[in-house]
C-alpha cells in the first residue's frame, strides 16, 4: 500500500473514533523513513515498539537511542488528564491542553471521554 493509502485509512479510522492498529502505523512510519526527508535521520518517539523489526527489514541501523527518566507522578498526570472525543479523534488534557468547557468537545459540544476508558474499551472489543 502506498502513504497515501495508508494516511487515508488511518484518517477514516479516526474520523469513525476508532483506533488506528499498530500495523497500520507500522505501516505509514515504514512508508515515510523511505521518503527523501529522512534520509539523513529520523526521531521514532516511543513508538512502534516493534520498530526494531521494521527497521531491520529496511536495513536500517539505530545509532542513538534516548532514554529520560521521568517520575511516576508526571506520567500520571500526564495520562491522567487526556480526554478525547472518539468520533473526530480530537483530544485534550485537562492541564495542559484543556477543552473550552470542562470536558465538553470544542467543536461538537459533545461529551469528551476519559482517554483510558475510551482505550481500554476499545481494546477489550478487538
Amino acid at each position: 500500500m502506498t502513504y497515501v493509502s495508508l494516511v487515508l485509512i488511518k484518517s477514516v479510522l479516526l474520523s469513525h473514533g476508532e483506533l488506528v492498529s499498530d500495523d497500520l502505523v507500522v505501516g505509514i512510519i515504514d512508508e515515510a523513513i523511505k521518503k527523501p526527508s529522512c534520509q539523513k535521520g529520523f526521531i521514532l518517539n516511543g513508538f512502534p515498539s516493534r520498530k526494531d523489526e521494521m527497521l531491520v527489514k529496511q536495513g536500517t541501523k539505530i545509532d542513538k537511542v534516548l532514554d529520560f527518566a521521568i517520575g511516576d507522578a508526571i506520567l500520571e498526570e500526564r495520562i491522567t488528564g487526556r480526554w478525547i472525543h472518539p468520533s473526530s479523534g480530537r483530544t485534550y488534557h485537562t492541564k495542559f491542553a484543556p477543552p473550552k468547557v470542562a470536558g465538553v468537545d470544542d467543536v461538537s459540544t459533545f461529551q469528551l471521554k476519559k482517554f483510558m476508558r475510551f482505550f481500554a474499551a476499545d481494546r477489550r472489543m478487538n
